[in-house]
């Protein structure tokens, strides 16, 4: 997993542990737009998270979202301001705006079991990480990830206040942490601490699949066609399609593709399919696709629908290229491989003699057009 050395790092200064801020009137509220405070609001559904951390959250996605709007009103009246503050002064008003951060149940799950073995045992670090974040996100474990945890502070704001002013971490790693745009996920709990009275742990996480389908663009987004043999039996059926294959800081592969389905042989029924599946090139599932195909397939008058949860092992081979027989990884122009395992359940219609419950499948996308965002 790969783990920024920043994440690690804790303030021992007791500046963190509950720092003095001015009286904002009713959180600064008045001070906002209603769009900008609903749309920084992304936790607001998010009931398993306790409501100061979904403020907190709220705070952070301004932060992030409109950095000198959130100095003006939030880090310049603070009086006695010292190094940390006019650094934070400083970034905000020169950063590029960034997409918010958005909830996950996954990270919360960590967040909320550190956060009482914290609190219960009047601890302060990290431990467990990489135990948390492989039992509470398996199939996205590897990605890029992060960890604040804050003491003392009992309100959203003030905690918020807390990691993006960072007073006396030198590394700066839990502001980092807030306005970095390698992360497009949060998860949050608050408990209370045996020693410094409560206790508020955010964990983050690289984007997830729907992050690319809805909010942000990734890295590299890739069309071309997807080739298969699927069914590989004695009723195998040939497919071709079209497909996108997205990948984002080198760590997340998503593959969407749709496709006609051809019988070989004789009473083999054709179909139409759609696949989405979801990996990581990091970690405990490195090069594995997790994802769904649904299909239909042509065996008469009846409409009939088949899901099949699919588990891939996928790699990325160019042939000849650049004076070399082969080349691996190579993430610009892809040539990937794919060995699938799925099962098909019936979900409408009747089972076809022809339609088998075990599915095994040979894939290979062929890349024609490579777009890649800017950084």
């Amino acid at each position: 997993m790969r783990i920024s050395l920043l994440t690690l790092i804790l303030a021992v200064s007791n500046n963190l542990y509950c720092q003095d801020y001015p009286d904002y009137f009713k959180n600064g509220r008045k001070e906002w737009t209603k769009k900008e405070w609903r749309s920084a609001n992304t936790a607001w559904f998010s009931l398993y998270m306790g409501r100061q951390v979904r403020q907190s959250i709220r705070f952070m996605n301004l932060s992030r979202m409109y950095g000198p709007k959130f100095s003006r009103i939030y880090i310049e009246p603070i009086s006695n301001k010292g190094g940390f503050e006019n650094s934070l002064i400083k970034t905000l008003c020169s950063q590029n705006a960034k997409e918010p951060l958005r909830p996950s149940p996954n990270l919360w799950g960590s967040a909320f079991i550190h956060s009482i073995f914290s609190g219960i045992t009047g601890s302060a670090g990290h431990s467990g990480y990489d135990a948390r974040f492989a039992v509470f996100q398996p199939f996205s474990y590897g990605n890029i990830t992060g960890e604040n945890c804050d003491y003392g502070a009992r309100k959203g704001l003030n905690i918020a206040l807390d990691l993006l002013i960072d007073n006396g971490v030198s590394s700066l790693g839990h502001r980092k942490n807030i306005l970095s745009p390698e992360f497009a996920r949060v998860g949050a709990a608050r408990f209370i601490h045996m020693q410094y009275g409560w206790n508020a742990v955010f964990d983050y996480s690289s984007p997830k699949w729907i992050d690319f389908v809805f909010y942000q663009q990734p890295d590299i987004t890739q069309i071309g066609l997807n080739l298969e043999i699927s069914q590989i039996s004695n009723k195998p059926m040939i497919n071709l399609g079209i497909a996108s294959y997205v990948n984002h800081l080198k760590t997340t592969n998503m593959l969407l593709d749709v496709n006609y389905q051809y019988g070989i042989v004789r009473g083999t029924t054709d179909a139409v399919s759609a696949y989405l599946g979801y990996g990581s090139s990091t970690g405990l599932w490195k090069d594995f696709l997790i994802g769904a195909k649904i299909s239909s397939h042509f065996t008469g008058s009846k409409f009939n629908l088949y899901i099949q949860p699919a588990v891939s092992y996928f790699t990325i081979i160019n042939l000849f290229r650049n004076g070399y027989s082969y080349s691996i990884g190579d993430r610009e122009n892809s040539a990937l491989y794919r060995l699938s395992y799925g099962y098909n359940f019936i979900i409408a219609g009747n089972r076809s003699a022809d339609v088998y419950k075990h599915n095994l499948t040979i894939s290979r996308f062929i890349c024609l057009r490579t777009n890649s965002k800017k950084k």
